[in-house]
């Protein structure tokens, strides 16, 4: 069905939007690692009680469902992504072999976005100053690419 204009109508444009943006998360779920990376490596080598491909394979999964949520929840309200986040932060400790302070109020995910306020941010200002101060109302997947680049800080 189209519009008066012509055009399909906005939700129809947005499904099609999504539809394409998981395509490409699927693409770029498919793209092996550098052979710089895997020459470097020894991926049989034992880490944390399994071997290093099974780590990077927990690794690839638990980022792209991260990217999943991120895609699909634009209009979920503050609480509800809060409550994601900190969820996935025990997960994100646990694959990636972080550590998080028990007496830490903030979740891990939070505090890599602080980390990218607080030291990237004002080199590299690709997120308005004023919408990192509360991080939770960033679109999700600006909140994944501060907390991704606060995590190298770390």
């Amino acid at each position: 069905m189209q519009g008066d204009d012509g055009t399909r109508p906005h939700k129809a444009q947005q499904q099609q939007q999504q539809q394409q943006q998981q395509q490409q998360l699927e693409d770029l779920a498919q793209i092996p690692a550098s052979q710089c990376d895997d020459a470097m490596l020894d991926l049989d080598e034992p880490i944390g009680g399994g071997n290093r491909k099974d780590s990077r394979s927990e690794q690839h999964a638990l980022v792209k469902k991260l990217i999943e949520y991120a895609l699909s929840s634009s209009d979920a309200p503050h609480l509800a992504k809060r409550k994601y986040w900190e969820s996935m932060s025990f997960e994100v400790c646990g694959v990636f072999g972080l550590s998080q302070s028990a007496e830490s109020s903030v979740c891990i995910l939070l505090r890599m976005v602080q980390l990218y306020q607080q030291n990237i941010l004002s080199l590299w200002p690709m997120i308005c100053e004023k919408d990192v101060e509360e991080p939770l109302a960033l679109h999700p997947v600006l909140f994944l690419v501060a907390a991704s680049i606060g995590a190298h800080v770390s």
